[in-house]
């Protein structure tokens, strides 16, 4: 069976999903706090806007999401093309469905090259790896401003924003001006999530790239 390339993951999707480990030792930066320290795991509906230096929506894609502390995620692309993220904390796997195609790689080398391996290492505190500030509301929803201290990072600007205590949407700017904006709905915190969400075993005639491949 022929190969095909991987369809290219938008920037915003690992940002996300190792966003977890990133600011659980987030110091005093008040709800953007209190959200990390009270969540362990987070199930939402996403929709994924890519943006180009003008503003102008480049992809567009919806989809539910699971997250559960340390490092374990899944991220289901539904539309327009199906795809699954999925990390058990240790491996992670890209299934396209499309493509008949998964690639599984180890989770810290998943995330070589990306802002997932900023955010999702060991940082320690918020401010010292990051200039924090709280900015002014917008259509009811409080934004929290996060600039890499590191003049290397890949990522310009990253935004959380909150609708009361709720995680309401998040956007990350690369030195380009692309910006990739996530926006949930029907957030749950701390549900209970079945173990086996964060598994995968490719179905058969799927073609396996990368370790086990």
């Amino acid at each position: 069976m022929p190969k095909h390339p991987a369809r290219r993951l938008s920037p915003g999707l690992l940002l996300i999903a190792a966003l977890w480990t990133a600011l659980a030792a987030a110091a005093d930066t008040d709800r953007l706090t209190r959200f990390l320290s009270d969540t362990r795991a987070l199930r939402a509906t996403f929709t994924q806007e890519v943006r180009d230096m003008d503003g102008a929506v480049m992809e567009r894609s919806t989809g539910t999401m699971v997250l559960e502390r340390p490092d374990r995620f899944r991220w289901d692309y539904l539309e327009p093309a199906e795809q699954h993220v999925i990390s058990d904390g240790r491996t992670l796997w890209l299934y396209d469905p499309e493509l008949l195609q998964v690639s599984v790689r180890p989770l810290g080398q998943a995330l070589a090259n990306t802002p997932a391996l900023l955010l999702g290492g060991d940082l320690g505190r918020l401010e010292e790896n990051f200039i924090v500030t709280p900015l002014d509301d917008q259509e009811g929803i409080h934004w929290y401003e996060l600039v890499p201290r590191d003049p290397e990072a890949v990522f310009q600007q990253m935004l959380i924003g909150f609708r009361g205590e709720t995680l309401a949407q998040m956007e990350l700017t690369d030195h380009l001006g692309q910006s990739t904006r996530l926006t949930f709905s029907d957030v749950e915190a701390n549900p209970g999530l079945d173990p086996a969400l964060f598994g995968f075993t490719p179905p058969p005639g799927v073609d396996v790239i990368g370790e086990g491949g």
